[in-house]
């Protein structure tokens, strides 16, 4: 999965951070802190991360800045993004879990 970081920029200070529900931007919120959070790598001492753990945290983090982008993207031209929130939900789910089980 291709990120472009010049889009997901624009998600992040983007209309959905603005226009949307306070459930909304605080799940947008959340991701971005996690998503920065997977980008520092291990904090705590802990064997070396496996090749399958950082494919694993990588591809959760991919999955969540595309949600991001898809969602601030539906917000601008006014389509509903119930389904992509829904997404978003169990996408921040599944990579807080991976990175307090594997960051540490």
């Amino acid at each position: 999965m291709i990120i472009f970081k010049k889009q997901y920029e624009k998600a992040r200070t983007g209309t959905a951070s603005m226009e949307a529900d306070e459930d909304l931007k605080a799940l947008i919120d959340e991701a971005m802190a996690l998503v920065e959070r997977a980008g520092q790598g291990v904090k705590g001492e802990r064997s070396p991360v496996t090749m399958i753990e950082k494919i694993q945290i990588s591809d959760t983090t991919k999955l969540v800045q595309k949600l991001i982008m898809d969602i601030d993207r539906d917000v601008k031209k006014g389509r509903p993004y119930d389904k992509d929130r829904e997404k978003l939900k169990n996408a921040v789910l599944a990579l807080r879990t991976s990175i307090d089980n594997i960051l540490g």
